[in-house]
């Protein structure tokens, strides 16, 4: 009896001993769980920040980098109130800037015409633009090269922007005008040659313009001069053409207006003067004010549908 006692004993003493080893074995794993848990916790932490700081940077980099770029490394900028002078073919080319516009006045004249109070003049108001770059082959002096170019001249959009034949000379109506610096740094002009066809590749001639300075001697002072009375003479011709057409308009707008009142009050329209005959007779008035501008008065009568 004293010997199974003794047994028990031994068997409840080695299953204690056993439940505090296996006790302290798991408390051991579960602290080496977590520990390591804790690490990877940590260690992703820091390669998120060091991600975001990285992207950050990246960012950041890539904003100087952009604010940097020049978007329109070719543009061409034209300062105010200044003058340049070119030559193409039998024609002596004038720029006028401004201070106060955004517009540029682009003026022509045949040399062989000295007298500027004479109705031989073209010109036309053309606003600068920003264009992406573009490659254009152009005619530079009698020399054909490719050009790079960041700036577009656009009409403006005031009444009678430009005058009816200043395109003659180059493709009418088509004519697309492109200004770039040429390597001497002047200013050139490229126009779209007259007659280029729309199946190639367009071939631009170019007209370069140098600024005019009026104390550099006496001939630059007498082109400067010239300039001057080309450009003055510009925009006298534009205040007559603005004029020749609110006057034919205003004609035609009162007969309407005269011929609706006379419906208004029972009568016909046909007792009051018709449009066309209140716009053929305002031309007639106007060719006596304005005798170098006939065909301009009578294109302006044809565009009223009269």
């Amino acid at each position: 009896m004293q010997r199974n006692q003794n047994q028990m004993m031994k068997k409840k003493s080695k299953l204690k001993w056993f439940i505090i080893i296996a006790v302290i074995i798991i408390i051991a794993l579960l602290g080496m769980f977590f520990y390591g848990q804790s690490n990877k916790d940590s260690n992703h932490n820091t390669s998120s920040e060091s991600s975001i700081t990285s992207s950050q940077a990246s960012e950041s980099s890539n904003d100087r980098s952009s604010s940097q770029k020049n978007d329109y490394p070719y543009s061409v900028a034209f300062p105010g109130n200044q003058i340049y002078q070119g030559n193409y073919d039998q024609l002596g080319f004038a720029i006028t800037t401004y201070s106060d516009r955004s517009d540029i006045m682009v003026a022509s004249r045949p040399k062989a015409n000295p007298d500027p109070t004479a109705h031989m003049g073209e010109n036309a108001s053309l606003v600068p633009k920003n264009i992406s770059t573009k490659k254009i082959n152009v005619v530079e002096n009698g020399t054909e090269k490719t050009v790079k170019v960041n700036t577009e001249l656009k009409l403006s959009d005031t009444t009678n922007a430009v005058s009816a034949d200043f395109f003659t000379p180059f493709n009418g109506n088509d004519t697309k005008i492109f200004a770039y610096t040429m390597n001497n740094g002047h200013i050139a002009l490229a126009f779209t040659s007259k007659n280029s066809d729309s199946h190639k590749a367009a071939v631009y001639q170019a007209i370069e313009f140098t600024p005019t300075d009026t104390s550099t001697n006496n001939s630059t002072s007498d082109v400067a001069e010239s300039s001057s009375e080309i450009n003055d003479q510009a925009s006298k011709e534009n205040q007559a053409y603005a004029d020749i057409q609110n006057r034919l308009t205003a004609a035609r707008d009162a007969a309407i207006d005269n011929q609706n009142k006379a419906v208004a009050a029972g009568g016909s329209p046909n007792d009051v003067q018709s449009a066309v005959s209140a716009v053929i007779a305002e031309s007639d008035v106007l060719k006596t004010e304005y005798p170098q501008y006939s065909d301009y008065i009578e294109n302006s009568v044809r565009q009223l549908g009269y």
